[in-house]
C-alpha cells in the first residue's frame, strides 16, 4: 500500500466516524469510539480530571471585564469529555456551571439540590434531552454517559471562574446521611473515600 492510498484510508475512517459520532454512538465499534476519544484528547490536549474524566482550560475573562467579591474574574469555559464508563463524581462548586452538549451519545447530569430533592437533567440532542444546562451554584451533582459504551465531548462554563479553592468532592458517607433514598445512586456516583485516588482508565 503506497502513502496515498494509506493517507485516503486513513482520512475516510475518520470521516465514517466523525459521521457516526455527530448521531450519537449507536454505529461505532468499541475501537471507533476510543479512536474518536484519543482523537479530542490530542487534539484539545485534555488531561485527566480529580472528579473523572478528561477537561482543558481554554478561556478566562479578562480582568478589564470586571470581578467577584472574591476577586475571580467573571467566567471562564473548559472542553470536558467522558468517555465509555468514566463518571464525573458528585461534587459541588461555588460558582454556576453551564454545560454544553458537543458530540457523543449524551449525559445524565444527577443533581442533589439543597433542598434534599434529586433530579436528572439529559445532555444531548435526542429526544427527551437538552443541548444545555444550567447547574446552580450549591448544587451536588454528577454526570454518566448515556450509553455507557459510548462518549461525550462538551463544554462546561462557570461563572464567576472556577477556582479549585471552591471545588469539592463529596463521598458516600455524607451523601447517603442527607440522601438516603439515593443509596444506588449514589454508590455509583460519589467515590467512597474523597481522600484517596481515582483509578484511572487507560486507554
Amino acid at each position: 500500500m503506497n502513502k496515498e492510498t494509506e493517507s485516503m484510508e486513513t482520512e475516510s475512517m475518520e470521516t465514517k466516524i466523525r459521521e457516526t459520532a455527530v448521531k450519537g454512538n449507536d454505529a461505532m465499534t468499541t475501537e471507533a469510539v476510543k479512536a474518536r476519544m484519543q482523537s479530542w484528547i490530542d487534539r484539545l490536549h485534555l488531561e485527566v480530571h480529580t472528579e473523572g474524566g478528561w477537561f482543558s482550560e481554554v478561556y478566562a475573562a479578562p480582568a478589564e471585564y470586571g470581578s467577584s467579591k472574591d476577586g475571580r474574574v467573571m467566567g471562564g469555559t473548559i472542553y470536558f469529555l467522558l468517555g465509555q464508563e468514566d463518571v464525573s463524581h458528585f461534587h459541588v462548586i461555588d460558582c454556576d456551571e453551564i454545560w454544553y452538549f458537543h458530540e457523543g451519545c449524551g449525559v445524565a447530569l444527577w443533581l442533589l439540590n439543597p433542598d434534599g430533592t434529586c433530579e436528572c437533567r439529559k445532555l444531548g440532542c435526542g429526544e427527551g434531552e437538552e443541548p444545555m444546562v444550567v447547574v446552580p451554584k450549591g448544587a451536588i451533582f454528577g454526570a454518566e454517559n448515556l450509553d455507557p459504551e459510548g462518549y461525550t465531548l462538551m463544554s462546561c462554563a462557570t461563572m464567576p471562574n472556577f477556582h479549585y479553592e471552591g471545588f469539592r468532592l463529596v463521598d458516600q458517607k455524607e451523601l447517603l446521611e442527607k440522601f438516603p433514598k439515593e443509596e444506588k445512586l449514589i454508590r455509583r456516583m460519589a467515590f467512597a473515600h474523597t481522600d484517596g485516588q481515582k483509578e484511572l482508565h487507560s486507554l
